[in-house]
């Protein structure tokens, strides 16, 4: 079942959580990309994929066209040939008797007729002749059903692929505020050991020191959240893929999206062929058919049929007989069932193509919506890189003042606060762009947007320069909490031929721009 999984535990030095991870950044609008990657980490769309092969619920949708299925095997056998036998074993009394002189000797006798024991073995065969259009209405039913079935494990699929996006990204949006929680107490520490050397010479306050340790906590405290975060992300991925939540997945996947634009026209156009209205309409069809069928239940059955049996005891017809015939059935009348269930399917008829019209204006709004969210985060994506470089920009400035005496504590400390709330807002818009882009997907009913889009006039938004770790190994794995056990899942390791492919790009061929 996990056959593209390989099962490894833990070492002690590395903790069940996704090991080795750095975030590359790259200053520009056309080539820009931040990336989290792990060895051997699994992408989106193989995290997808496994859930689609292993997901549990996924299971229970399938059996339903195994279900629908038998419908065929229940039309098929409506006109086959019928086969019973039966045996009976009658005791009956009194027995019926004759009296008449006996030519012998002038005596009045009594003669019985038949016996009180009776034995019958009978076989008799049945084959309908005229059931051919009432097999067809109900074939075509079943496989209407069949088809509408199928329609709805796809649409599982869809509803099981849209969930695994969101937990991924929401992994990917955790890891990387950890990362800046990281920085951030990087910054803290820095600051305090400057606050320190400035206390030494005499030129802050013993207070300042205070502060700076204070603060220095508090990045911390707000480091061992993050790392929370992350943890509590990893486990509901595990879930949504089909996996007990103690199983840790690697992830591999850029955290800068492409950005992208669709036409709305033919995003509704794929849109209406989506599984959910597509299960309407094999529900109409199988309506239709079952419509036809009940039209003819009261035609007139013709069967031939045959029987043969062994018989002792009836006194007269010992032995074997048999029959042979053609037998015709009317059905008069039902109490009118037929004609009530009939309405039934006509009105369920109607309520489908009522909602298969309400479904397609549905659609059209969630279209819409998608992408109107999908421009909007774009737009806030820009205004959050933007105020990461003013706060940057700040940042720098302000620390080059304290460090020369000639700005207060306090502005460095709110210029630090400003930059990581900046960096945080800006990996936030990312994750909603993400998450908008996996929503349009859905509304459209694909697993690629590759054939929609279009080309974009808006130029991608210029990335901030965001201080991270420089390579993979050096990012530090998210400590572990006590009483807490898991499996690290990782995919099995490429071909060498493609593995070369998922390297990291040294600094010559990313032009030097990584962090």
């Amino acid at each position: 079942m996990r056959e593209a999984l390989r099962w490894v535990r833990p070492r002690a030095c590395a903790p069940a959580v996704a090991a080795a991870l750095a975030l590359v950044c790259c200053l520009g609008p056309s080539h820009a990309d931040i990336t989290v990657v792990s060895p051997r980490g699994m992408t989106l769309d193989e995290a997808v994929q496994f859930a689609l092969e292993n997901h549990p619920a996924l299971a229970t949708v399938e059996q339903g066209v195994r279900v629908q299925e038998t419908g065929l095997m229940q039309a098929w056998a409506m006109d086959d040939l019928t086969i019973d036998a039966s045996l009976n074993l009658t005791a009956r009394g009194p027995v019926t008797s004759i009296s008449m002189p006996n030519p012998q000797t002038g005596e009045t006798e009594s003669f019985q007729i038949g016996s009180p024991f009776t034995r019958n073995l009978n076989v008799s065969v049945a084959k309908p002749l005229n059931l051919g259009s009432r097999v067809d209405a109900q074939e075509r039913a079943a496989e209407a059903s069949i088809a509408a079935a199928e329609r709805q494990v796809e649409d599982a699929r869809r509803s099981v692929a849209l969930g695994v996006k969101q937990a991924f990204y929401n992994v990917l949006r955790a890891e990387h505020l950890r990362l800046i929680g990281l920085d951030s107490v990087a910054r803290a520490d820095a600051h305090l050991r400057i606050t320190e050397a400035k206390f030494s010479e005499g030129t802050v306050a013993e207070f300042d020191v205070d502060r700076a340790s204070a603060e220095a906590s508090s990045a911390r405290a707000q480091l061992r959240q993050a790392e929370g975060g992350v943890r509590t992300a990893l486990a509901i991925l595990s879930r949504t893929m089909g996996l007990d939540p103690a199983d840790r997945v690697q992830i591999n996947a850029p955290l800068l999206p492409e950005f992208i634009w669709v036409g709305e026209a033919r995003a509704r156009e794929v849109a209406h062929e989506r599984p959910d209205v597509l299960i309407l309409g094999h529900q109409m069809d199988a309506l239709r058919e079952q419509i036809r069928f009940q039209e003819k239940q009261d035609h007139a059955i013709v069967s031939a049929f045959g029987t043969t049996g062994y018989q002792i005891g009836s006194g007269f017809t010992d032995g074997v007989n048999w029959t042979l015939g053609i037998a015709a059935t009317w059905p008069l009348r039902n109490g009118g069932s037929d004609e009530a269930l009939i309405a039934q399917y006509r009105e369920q008829h109607t309520q489908l193509e009522l909602s298969i019209a309400d479904k397609l204006q549905q659609i059209d709004t969630e279209i819409r919506t998608a992408l109107e969210a999908l421009e909007t985060a774009r737009s806030s994506v820009e205004d959050a890189a933007q105020s990461v470089i003013s706060a940057q920009t700040a940042r720098t400035r302000i620390l080059l003042a304290y460090e020369n005496d000639v700005a207060p504590w306090i502005d460095l400390r709110d210029a630090e606060s400003m930059l990581t709330a900046a960096e945080q807002g800006f990996v936030t818009t990312l994750f909603a762009y993400q998450l908008a882009r996996a929503d349009l997907e859905y509304a459209i009913g694909t697993d690629t947007l590759d054939e929609l889009l279009v080309p974009d006039i808006i130029e991608p938004p210029t990335v901030p320069e965001m201080p991270s770790l420089s390579t993979p190994e050096q990012a530090p794995p998210i400590p572990e909490m006590p009483g807490i056990e898991g499996q690290l899942v990782q995919p099995t390791p490429l071909p060498e031929a493609e593995a070369s492919s998922t390297e990291l790009p040294s600094e010559h061929e990313d032009g030097g721009s990584a962090q």
